[in-house]
This record gives C-alpha cells, structure tokens and sequence, in this order.
C-alpha cells in the first residue's frame, strides 16, 4: 500500500495523518531530529513509522472520538492540492475534459477564489462530476452518480505545485463507503467550544510522537502470560532450596494494558471527552 496522508477531504486509502516533512519539522523545531535515530532513517522507514502511529490512534481512539466521521459516500472521488496560484493556461483535466485557467473559468487574486471559480466550471460543466473546495486550497472532485464506473475518470493537471491523490478518481462503490480514518470529523469540538475542523495540528503532534516512539518499540505491548493464560504482574526463582513464586494479576482472563505514552497521549484528550493515560 502507498504511503497516503490524509489533509482533510476524507482521502480515499489514507493511512497517515502526517507527511515525512511535517514530521521533520516538528522534530527539528524542538531539537529532536536525532531522538531514536530519525534523521538517520531512509524516507520509506520514517513512512512505516508514521502508519504504524496513525494505525495506534486508529486502534486505541477511532472509537472514543467525539463527533462523527465527516465523509460519508459512495461516490468515486480525488483531491487536488494546490501549493501556488494558478497562472493563465494552466490547466486541470478531467475524464479527458480541459478546464483551462482564464478559458473555463477566471483567475482570481486570491488562490482560493480561483478554485471556486474552478469548482463552478466543473460543476456547471456537462460533464457527469461535480468540484468543491472544503477549506483552504483542496479542490475535491466527486462523480455525480454512485458506483464503480466513476473510479475510470481521470485526473491531470499541469498547474505548477499541484497534486492530485490519484492518477483516477477512488472509492465508488455500490455498497456503502466512509472514509478511511477517524478524521476529519464533523461535531467534534475543542475545549474552548471551536469546531474542529480537518485534521488539527494536535492529531498531528500526536501521530509524530507516537511515530518516534514505533521507531524503537511496537506501541501496543503483549502481556506476559504463563500455561494458564492468565496476567503475570511477578515472577520470582529462588535456587537452592530451589522455590518458584508467580504474582498474577486480579481475575483470571488476561488483561491487557495500554502503556503511557504521555508526550502523545495528551495531546488527544480534548478529542475523546476525557483525559487520556493509562487504561485496562
């Protein structure tokens, strides 16, 4: 599976909610580019690290998150991220349809302006997909009807800085579809009552300082059990005379504990309602 970042539009087959670069950064900022060998690690690695955090948070919180998953669909759909304004004669193709910048619709002073001038043009086209623009520079493109047809439209543009999620359109299907990971979520707020909105900067943190940590160790630990399946807490041999004394854990199924990790744990508690830490 490609290495996918999730920016918000409910990408189709995302499973990180940080690229390498914002990573890099955060750690550089804080002097901690060399923590657990990080700057030393190939791209793909410091990839692998990032999934393994975002499938933590997936597993430990997917299911204690306020709110609701923001995109729900059936439709084939595909971002396009934009970085820089778009100049005269640039263009974004669609299923083989050319949109070109100040032909099907107008340049704008602001870059947001001019891809809701752009949205409009695909919109209104007679083509069979729509376009909109959420938030901030992401343009995203849906297929008008439900199905796997709409996963053959193509995606293309030559505006400089620009990149589309796929060569295609994703994710139509008759059956019922939901975006791929907890957020972007919709009825999700933060402790100062502000809606939250795409992937916020603390999900971010989190991801990267549970990434640093899948450096070194697996975040979820197994517990030590013995023959009889249930919890060890102690183990303790003495020799000669030869004495054996096994300490087990209350009850007698296996708990599983959640290790601490407070550097990146606390950063999602406003997110699930209550704080976050140590929980059996």
């Amino acid at each position: 599976m490609a290495f996918t970042v999730e920016i918000g539009t409910g990408i189709v087959g995302a499973n990180s909610y940080v690229a390498v670069a914002e990573a890099n950064d955060y750690l550089a900022d804080r002097g901690r580019s060399a923590e657990n060998g990080w700057q030393s690690l190939a791209g793909s690695a410091k990839q692998s690290a990032l999934i393994k955090a975002t499938d933590y948070i997936e597993q430990r919180y997917s299911g204690r998150f306020s709110g609701q998953k923001e995109f729900l669909f059936r439709e084939a759909r595909a971002t396009i991220s934009f970085t820089q304004a778009i100049t005269t004669g640039q263009t974004v193709t669609i299923d083989g349809t050319v949109f070109t910048a100040d032909t099907e619709f107008v340049v704008a002073t602001k870059l947001s302006e001019t891809i809701d001038n752009l949205a409009t043009a695909i919109t209104d086209n007679a083509i069979e997909f729509s376009a909109e623009r959420p938030r901030g520079w992401n343009l995203i493109l849906t297929a008008d009807a439900a199905g796997p047809d709409g996963n053959l439209a193509t995606v293309a543009t030559n505006v400089t800085g620009a990149t589309a999620s796929a060569g295609t359109l994703l994710g139509g299907t008759d059956s019922f579809y939901t975006q791929p990971l907890a957020f972007p979520r919709n009825f999700l707020y933060d402790r100062r009552g502000n809606l939250v909105i795409g992937i916020p900067d603390k999900l971010k943190w989190a991801t990267i300082e549970y990434g640093i940590l899948a450096v070194a160790a697996e975040l979820f630990q197994d517990p030590v059990v013995d023959e009889s399946g249930r919890s060890v807490i102690r183990n303790l041999e003495r020799v000669g005379p030869i004495e054996t004394e096994v300490e087990y854990a209350e009850g007698t199924g296996i708990q599983q504990l959640i290790k601490p990790y407070p550097a990146a744990d606390r950063w999602l508690g406003e997110y699930t309602g209550f704080a976050a830490g140590v929980f059996r």
